[in-house]
């Protein structure tokens, strides 16, 4: 099966004759993780064919794995036989190379189980580097969960390649433990591993975790909604808008556009998506807070039918589309720039972020604004919150003694203590202060920056 192989890159670098010296331990070490074991009865792996052919990956073709071991025992069996004189192997080994390299097919039998340079290093009698490749054939032996042999290699794949990767992690620990039986880091001689399988395993994790940190991402944009809309059913509406977002925009791109292709830099998208829709968010409900403070008179001849809530919802959407809808128009372009790279995880990638980006902005826009209202009319007023802790307002800003529906009423002077947040008082009076006093110092400190990033950038 493509795919469904270990590599083994062997190197010693150090010692007289390189590799030459270690044929012994090598040969050992291939023979264990074919047998499945280090031990003699083996651990019940299960049992694999090795083939050597690139197109024919079925248990029919020619089972061997790729190894240079194979040069040297088709010129002498007794090459790495236990009595064998170990300070006359690198000799005799660099003889097999010279014959395996003098046949016509040796370009297809055994150059690539060697560095390009591999002429002038056994010239010179050491060989750095060497690379066996054991390939998995199809189908597997043995029998399924439903107790049916595998017919070949596209029967029930799933459950074939699971089996090739618990065989393979049992490989990677077997080499690992190897590696330590000889020394480990400090030892000249060292088995290196690859396989796509592990390598797509390892990823996997990776994405795994990266989830994780969406979700704790997740749970403190929550947090701080509660925070800043002071709410609990609003924050649990905006975090609900966002999670949204991604089955609307995943059955527009795999159901219209056909685009089925999902990897791990999809999940990138959680954390754009959570900065982005959070900040939408905020430009709302603020610019619902604001109309509060507004005066009724301003709002009049703007149609008297309406009332003053219905007027600040209208003013509300007004204000806050124009905003959010240049931000997320940006964001989408930015990210659909690259749809029509050539590279199919980038361009897939790329359509699913410009898409979310204008999904989450119609969700916001069509179901927050209603949220907000219904959580004025009905739930603030229901649990008696007209007023938070410094007497002001209700939770969403608007102050009683504004007016309310009244259109003639005079508003009412509110001193900012009592208008703003402390945060909002911080930043307008000593946060705006500090930066004045501090603008040269800030300037030149950001100039100096700026030089050493561009100076060790070159």
């Amino acid at each position: 099966m493509p795919g469904w192989s270990v590599t083994i890159l062997y190197e010693n670098i150090k010692d007289e004759h390189g590799l030459l010296g270690n044929l012994e331990n090598i040969q050992a070490h291939e023979n264990a993780i074919a047998r499945g074991s280090d031990k003699k009865d083996g651990n019940g792996w299960p049992k694999f064919c090795y083939t050597a052919s690139h197109t024919d990956t079925s248990c029919h073709a020619t089972k061997f794995h790729r190894s240079p071991l194979t040069a040297f025992l088709n010129v002498s069996a007794n090459l790495l036989d236990k009595d064998a004189d170990k300070k006359a192997i690198p000799a005799a080994a660099k003889k097999a190379l010279e014959q395996a390299m003098a046949r016509p097919t040796w370009a297809t039998d055994y150059a690539d189980q060697y560095p390009k340079d591999v002429k002038e290093t056994i010239k010179q009698g050491k060989v750095t580097h060497m690379r066996s490749t054991f390939r998995i054939g199809a189908p597997l032996g043995g029998v399924g969960e439903d107790g049916t042999p595998f017919k070949d290699q596209h029967d029930r794949p799933e459950e074939q390649a699971a089996r090739v990767a618990t065989y393979l992690k049992k490989v990677e620990a077997l080499n690992a433990a190897q590696n330590k039986i000889w020394g480990g880091e400090a030892s000249n001689f060292k088995a290196m591993l690859y396989s796509e399988v592990l390598n797509d395993l390892v990823f996997e994790e990776l994405v795994r975790e990266d989830l994780s940190w969406a979700g704790a991402a997740a749970g403190f944009v929550f947090i701080y909604f509660i925070f800043h809309l002071r709410s609990l059913f609003l924050s649990v509406v905006a975090i609900t808008l966002i999670l949204l977002s991604f089955p609307v925009t995943a059955v527009l791109t795999a159901g219209v556009l056909r685009v089925t292709y999902m990897s791990g830099l999809h999940v990138l998208v959680v954390f754009v998506v959570l900065g982005l829709a959070a900040d939408n968010i905020f430009v709302v409900i603020d610019t619902w807070r604001q109309s509060g403070t507004i005066s009724p008179h301003i709002f009049q001849g703007q149609g008297s039918q309406y009332t003053e809530e219905e007027r600040r919802l209208a003013y509300t959407v007004r204000r806050s589309c124009r905003a959010i809808a240049m931000t997320a128009s940006t964001t989408a372009v930015a990210f659909l720039a690259n749809a029509w790279s050539p590279i199919m995880p980038i361009r897939s990638f790329s359509l699913f972020a410009g898409i979310i980006v204008p999904v989450n902005f119609m969700l916001i826009i069509l179901a927050f604004p209603p949220a907000i209202i219904i959580h004025d009319r009905y739930l603030n007023r229901c649990f008696n919150k007209n007023r938070d802790k410094k007497g002001r307002a209700d939770s969403t800003g608007a102050d009683p003694a504004a007016g309310g529906d009244n259109p003639t009423a005079v508003p009412v002077h509110v001193p900012e203590e009592e208008q703003y947040s402390d945060l909002e008082l911080f930043c307008g009076r000593k946060w705006n202060s500090m930066v004045f006093q501090c603008r040269w110092v800030i300037f030149l400190l950001g100039l100096a920056w700026t030089v050493a990033a561009v100076y060790l950038a070159a």
